[in-house]
């Protein structure tokens, strides 16, 4: 299972996206309305995709480019962080 423990800043919307407010591991995120999936890479940063993404080494999906929605600070492995919203 993995855990974020902090926060550690969220990351500029550059695509002008309508963000909803999200409850995801515990604390609050802002996500593109359009993403169902989010996860968490190797190097803490949050991800949210629109398809369901596979790891291949780094989180990947076939159909588009994650978005990132912020950088953590987590424990745990990332292959466990794959959650539908």
């Amino acid at each position: 299972m993995i855990e974020i423990i902090k926060i550690v800043r969220h990351c500029e919307n550059f695509h002008n996206k309508s963000l909803i407010k999200k409850m995801i591991f515990g604390m609050e995120f802002h996500i593109p309305s359009d993403c169902k999936f989010v996860v968490v890479d190797k190097l803490g940063v949050v991800f949210a995709f629109k398809s369901r993404p596979e790891l291949k080494g780094t989180w990947k999906s076939k159909k588009e480019e994650p978005f990132p929605v912020a950088i953590v600070k987590y424990s745990g492995d990332i292959k466990d962080s794959l959650i539908e919203i």
